[in-house]
């Protein structure tokens, strides 16, 4: 309750009732609500009268709980991520660059589905570009490395 404070008061919950209703619904579910599934149980309470006026402080808490993730597999494959990109030969990449690295990593197209081009004609036509007289010839020369990825 005290971690979700900021946010039940923003919602107009009376962070006082939410101890007494708590109890109260505890004694309700045990007694009443024995049969129900878990889904089930937390649809009557949210939807149904008298239920979601009578507990409606604590169950401002139960949906909050109910969207929270229930596996933290996705903070894993980051960290995963991080491991792979910030390794021992790139320990000094910026926050920035190691967050865009592992965006592209973790929701980008696959290596076969990237198509380069725009990426280095927006490079080349930069100020940053150090080869402006190579622009000429690079379509063909990432191709030829493109294709060469993806065959092998």
């Amino acid at each position: 309750m005290r971690h979700f404070k900021e946010p039940l008061e923003r919602s107009g919950c009376n962070m006082a009732a939410i101890q007494d209703e708590w109890q109260g619904l505890k004694i309700l579910v045990s007694h009443n609500f024995k049969d129900k599934s878990y889904s089930g149980l937390w649809e009557t309470m949210l939807t149904k009268d008298p239920y979601r006026h009578d507990y409606k402080n604590i169950l401002e808490l139960v949906q909050l709980m109910l969207v929270l993730p229930i596996s933290a597999a996705q903070c894993e494959r980051g960290f995963s991520a991080q491991n792979q990109i910030k390794n021992s030969t790139r320990s000094c990449l910026g926050v920035s660059t190691t967050e865009d690295l592992m965006r592209i990593s973790l929701e980008g197209p696959s290596v076969e589905e990237f198509d380069p081009t725009p990426a280095v004609d927006r490079w080349l036509t930069s100020k940053r570009a150090k080869w402006p007289t190579y622009k000429s010839s690079w379509t063909t020369d990432i191709l030829c490395v493109k294709y060469a990825w993806v065959n092998v």
